[in-house]
Order: structure tokens, then sequence, then C-alpha cells
């Protein structure tokens, strides 16, 4: 496998339909509790059968469906046809169609279309296998990328809807926002100029592939809250990710270690 730019076209369009049916969607709910929507299986179904029938070589984890896991395969794709699902289905602009591959458990390569993120055009990222990050379509050099603190001198992050609940951040004096969707978060650092990083817990394989493949190589950090890197090969049976993973500039993820105080056990 040497390029998944053919996938483009097809993450752009599951966008745009999504983007074309929010307004029509309502709120289901799996056994889990999380929400769920028709747009999230359609487009589950569609990015699927795109990526089997061009990499027929790759394993494929998809949030919607449970595919056999075979590890005599060197590639896996993961599919997240929505993530964000919650803010999707209360119109909120906080989701985004993110595709990611894997080879022998690193990520190398990731496609990410938030069509109204970012102003009217949206915002899409991507890096293909040994390639550049490109951002609306303009590949950006990440040589000299150094965090600078915006102009009230305060630190700002992403973090999910519930951090709160697994940390005590009183400490933190810089400023928290709440996107929406896991994949956004972790790569606001380079769509963002004030954000520095991002804290992300309970999520799930699909959810960190693209942009942690996209954030590596613009040389942001991408670890356990405990300094240990990511195994993804603890995480193809689809559970969720108990330990919380930070990402970002390095002295921001030293600011959020320091700040941060686990008030839920692991």
């Amino acid at each position: 496998m040497t390029t998944i730019r053919p996938l483009i076209k097809y993450v752009k369009k599951a966008g745009e339909r999504a983007a074309k049916e929010q307004s029509k969607v309502k709120r289901n709910f799996k056994t889990d509790g999380s929400v769920i929507t028709y747009i999230d299986k359609e487009l589950n179904e569609y990015l699927s059968k795109a990526i089997s029938s061009l990499y027929p070589e790759a394993n494929l984890i998809t949030e919607e469906s449970s595919e056999i896991y075979d590890d005599s395969k060197d590639y896996t794709f993961t599919v997240d046809p929505i993530d964000g699902t919650d803010s999707f289905s209360q119109g909120l602009p906080g989701w985004c169609v993110a595709v990611g591959l894997l080879k022998n458990g690193e990520p190398i390569a990731g496609i990410i279309y938030a069509p109204l993120w970012g102003g009217k055009k949206g915002t899409f990222i991507y890096s293909d296998i040994d390639g550049p990050v490109f951002i609306n379509r303009e590949k950006v050099s990440f040589d000299k990328m150094v965090y600078e603190l915006p102009p009230d001198k305060k630190v700002q992050i992403a973090i999910s809807s519930k951090t709160h609940q697994i940390f005590d951040f009183s400490a933190f004096k810089g400023k928290a926002r709440v996107i929406g969707t896991s994949v956004i978060s972790i790569i606001a650092p380079l769509i963002h100029n004030g954000m520095g990083g991002s804290v992300i817990p309970k999520c799930s394989i699909w959810d960190i592939v693209a942009p942690h493949a996209i954030v590596k190589k613009a040389g942001l950090k991408f670890l356990y809250f405990n300094g240990a890197n990511v195994d993804y090969s603890k995480l193809y049976d689809r559970s969720i990710i108990e330990n919380v993973i930070i990402s970002g500039y390095e002295d921001v993820c030293e600011t959020i270690k320091k700040n941060f105080i686990r008030i839920q056990p692991e």
C-alpha cells in the first residue's frame, strides 16, 4: 500500500451527506447510552464498502460494525463515520468524519473532514502515507511549531464533556474548551492559533488513529497521561480506552500533567 488518496472523495462525500441531513436526524441511543443516528449507520456502511473494495489487504475497524480482526495483515483502517454524534444530533458544528490507517500498530495516515467547523468551507485535514499534512488543500510545514500564548497569557486546551468527572483541574489557570469531538480536539493546535493541547478520556481506537497520525507528523506529543505511548495492539478488540490521552505541544502537555489531578480511579 502506498497511498490512501483514493479515499479522499469518499470522506468528503460522507461529510457532505451528513451536513445535508443534519437538520433531519433524531437522537437514538445505544445500549451503552451513547447517541447514534441513521447517518452514522449509513456512512459507516458507505465508507466500509469503499475501503474494503480499494484495500482488501487491510483490516477494517469501524465504530458501527464488528469486523473480525486478522493479525496477519500489516495494515488496519479505522473509521469513525461521525465523531461527535451527540453534537451532530443537536445541530452543533463540532463533529467530523475520520478515517485513519495503522501499519503494524503505528498510525501513518489520516483523513479528517469537518464540514461545519472553521468557517464556510469547513476544515479538511489530510496526511498520506509518508506524506506531509494538508489543511484545506494547502501543504503545511511544521518545522518551527512553537506554542504562542494568547494575549491574555492563558494556555488554551480542548477537553471532552466528561473530563470533569475524571479530573479536578481547578488548579489549571488556562482556558478549557469543549468542542464536541475528540478528533477535532486533538488536531485543534493545528487549526486554531491559540490552542495548545487536549485531554481526551474514554475514547476508542477509531477516535484517535487519524488525528494521531496527523499531529505526530506535526511534531506534537500524543501519549497517555502517565507518559506511556499508546499501544494499539491492545485496542483492536474495540474496547474503550480507559487511559486518558493528552496531546499537544510538549510544554502544554507538561502543564496539563501538573495541574490535572485524577479523582476517578483508573
